[in-house]
């Protein structure tokens, strides 16, 4: 017996001084307040999966801060609900410029690239850049994001925050706005943040063009392989020059929406 007590005894204080766990005590400490959670299953095992080229890519733990709540923030890959062609649901959301917006606020551009998106994500942050540029550089095309992400327990999501994020020009697209029932985002099928959606303005309104990744960064410390969403710049231009999208669905990843209970 007393032999079991000392085996646990040593185990203990073997796994308490390991450099795994004194990192995740590290990154607890460094974090105050915003104190982190790991990803479910990531410390204990890493998970494989195969992308397009039929390469595996593999996953290393991820950290996110927690909501006020103490709910973990998952990570999620973008799903295909919409299939190309679909015209794209409708809505009526507020802006943070105070307006409402529909899709028919935007008929004078030739396409329409919506984002789910969020204000505090570490993923959806990382795109904001490559998102304002777009908006920038294609007048043509339409930047509208959507914030669907339960504010109560995420305070950062706030429409307030919103707000200030587009007043000191962090975000710069067409229109920001809230989808504060999450009725749009399910409607879309939207799962993640950002998950973007590119639509044809045709004369059966706005079809669906291309849902997925804006470029092959797919976590907030790498960078793209060309310019900053090259792969969704590829897309608009071929959909602005009314040619046929060639382009295979490659999922979008970021943290998964915020649904309300």
């Amino acid at each position: 017996m007393l032999s079991a007590v000392l085996t646990i005894v040593s185990t203990h204080r073997y796994l308490q001084n390991t450099p795994l766990t004194n990192m995740f005590a590290s990154r607890r400490r460094r974090c105050g307040r915003g104190a982190v959670a790991v990803h479910r299953g990531a410390v204990a095992e890493r998970t494989k999966r195969s992308t397009a080229s039929g390469s595996e890519q593999l996953f290393s733990p991820t950290f996110f801060p927690l909501g006020s709540k103490g709910s973990r923030m998952a990570l999620e890959e973008s799903t295909q609900e919409l299939e190309r062609g679909e015209q794209a649901p409708d809505f009526e959301l507020p802006g943070t410029d105070d307006e409402q917006y529909s899709l028919s606020d935007f008929e004078g551009y030739e396409a329409l690239l919506l984002v789910f998106t969020c204000n505090h994500c570490p993923y959806a942050k990382a795109k904001m850049d490559a998102l304002n540029a777009i908006a920038a550089d294609y007048e043509e095309v339409a930047v509208v994001g959507i914030n669907p992400n339960d504010a109560e327990e995420y305070p950062g999501d706030s429409f307030e925050r919103m707000r200030e994020l587009v007043s000191e020009g962090t975000i710069a697209y067409d229109a920001y706005l809230r989808d504060e029932s999450q009725t749009v985002a399910r409607a879309y099928g939207a799962t993640c943040t950002p998950d973007p959606f590119l639509f044809s303005n045709t004369d059966a309104g706005f079809t669906l063009a291309y849902h997925g990744r804006l470029d092959d960064a797919m976590s907030p410390d790498e960078d793209p392989s060309g310019e900053p969403g090259f792969e969704m710049r590829a897309v608009s231009d071929a959909v602005l020059a009314d040619e046929p999208v060639e382009t295979a669905f490659r999922p979008s990843r970021g943290c998964s929406i915020k649904w309300k209970e």
